[in-house]
């Protein structure tokens, strides 16, 4: 797929520039990019970062997250807007490492942290949204969390929905992560890293089960949104506080014909 954008170590990267936003108009590509961690960027990588115009970067992981795993991007903005809790963060990558992260508790935590972002962590999404209303029209903002695939995958959703873009392309973008980290040779790699880092003894094969994305789960999170907001936009424009105009000149800079 053209939109996906190859790094070498940045993983889960894409472009949602190109997408369908409805009566003829598309998201303008080379303008927002959303990925997994930074942190072990080569200089190869940094260059592309900058090849790619990118003036903002949006980090979604905790501060023990940005503590544990830190990067620098001289001569690029990077804003700080978590979207989960340090204290889930250390649970779960314990309870990962150590093999006791099940399928059922990775739902649980999908429904009730990633699903419920949008209201738990009202500032964070705000930063984002500022941030693409002050990026400039010849520049670029790229967000991430570690995996580029849950947090990554909520905020993208949202932005997408703001767009305009038709609710079944939102859904099959969310589910391309799981064709981009869902490799033995991707596995292999997060089970080195993590092992290394843990101190656990996880296989490629436990790692597989847990790389991927479910469809509902974000159905779960649209459906949440719906209920209590009405759209993503009135979340933007009320609950954010940025106003309808917000959505006006964010469809006005991001959609072209």
């Amino acid at each position: 797929m053209d939109r996906v954008v190859q790094f070498e170590r940045v993983p889960n990267t894409r472009d949602l520039g190109g997408l369908p936003a409805g009566d003829g108009f598309r998201v303008v590509r080379g303008r927002i990019y959303r990925s997994g961690s930074l942190h072990q960027m080569t200089d190869a990588d940094r260059a592309t970062l900058q090849r790619l115009g990118v003036e903002t970067i949006v980090d979604l992981r905790s501060a023990l997250e940005r503590r544990h795993d830190p990067y620098s991007v001289p001569g690029i903005r990077v804003i700080e807007a978590p979207l989960v809790e340090d204290w889930m963060v250390a649970r779960l990558m314990e309870r990962f490492a150590t093999g006791a992260l099940d399928a059922a508790e990775i739902d649980r935590w999908w429904l009730e942290d990633n699903a419920t972002a949008p209201e738990r962590h009202t500032e964070s999404f705000r930063s984002l949204f500022e941030a693409l209303l002050a990026t400039g029209p010849d520049a670029a903002l790229l967000f991430h969390c570690r995996g580029g695939k849950d947090r990554t995958g909520v905020v993208g959703a949202v932005v997408l929905e703001v767009l305009g873009v038709p609710r079944e392309e939102i859904l099959a973008d969310f589910m391309l992560s799981n064709r981009l980290l869902r490799s033995a040779e991707r596995a292999a790699e997060i089970a080195e890293e993590l092992n290394r880092e843990l101190g656990g003894a996880l296989t490629p094969d436990d790692v597989l089960v847990f790389a991927g994305v479910r469809r509902e789960w974000l159905e779960a999170t649209f459906a949440r949104i719906e209920e209590r907001y009405g759209s993503a936009s009135a979340y933007v424009a009320d609950e954010l506080g940025l106003g309808s105009s917000a959505i006006v000149r964010l469809r006005d800079r991001y959609l072209e014909a």
